[in-house]
């Protein structure tokens, strides 16, 4: 009964509207990805962390409910986690405090609001030479295109190259673009 409700909400909210360009949406702009020498939880050595802002362009307050990985090439994948001790250092390398994946899932982002944050991946293969930082929930799942109900999942990915050798403990990462990514896709006829 819950789900009927739910649903017939938004479907009153969307049925004014039935554009894809009326989806709620946060922007990220990715600020430093690096990795920092520290004794964290999984014992001492390089953390790799990314910090980035997300931004509220829209009139309405909205979630922070964001999910980060990293993708590499010798392919294992990297969930963002809360590490106290990377971030801390972080912070202080940085001068300047940032909102974990923790602090961000009971979060709400207001118009026109950026928040800085971090993510920590933890000890990424030495041997991983491309890092994807792959973002979700920046986009609504749903949206209306053509009479039809779409959801989509989408991803921000931004994309880095680690090149050298992986027996150097920190390596420089370099900036290798950005792409939208279309997870998965599934239309349905809207009446």
């Amino acid at each position: 009964m819950k789900v009927a409700l739910l649903s017939l909400a938004f479907l009153s909210i969307g049925l004014g509207t039935l554009d894809a360009g009326v989806r709620a949406h946060l922007e990220a702009k990715a600020d430093k990805i690096g990795t920092i020498i520290v004794d964290g939880k999984a014992g001492n050595g390089p953390y790799l962390y990314f910090t980035y802002s997300v931004t509220n362009p829209t009139d309405r307050e909205l979630s922070l409910f964001l999910d980060l990985t990293v993708e590499t090439d010798t392919p294992t994948t990297y969930r963002n986690a809360v590490d106290p001790a990377v971030e801390r250092a972080v912070e202080q390398k940085m001068k300047k405090d940032f909102m974990n994946i923790a602090e961000m899932r009971s979060a709400k982002i207001g118009p026109g609001e950026t928040k800085e944050c971090i993510a920590i991946f933890g000890k990424v293969d030495p041997a991983a030479d491309e890092l994807n930082v792959v973002i979700r929930g920046l986009v609504d799942r749903v949206a209306f295109e053509n009479g039809k109900r779409v959801i989509e999942d989408k991803a921000l990915v931004f994309k880095y190259l680690r090149p050298g050798d992986e027996y150097h403990p920190v390596r420089a990462i370099h900036a290798a673009g950005k792409e939208w990514r279309v997870i998965s896709r599934e239309e349905k006829a809207y009446s």
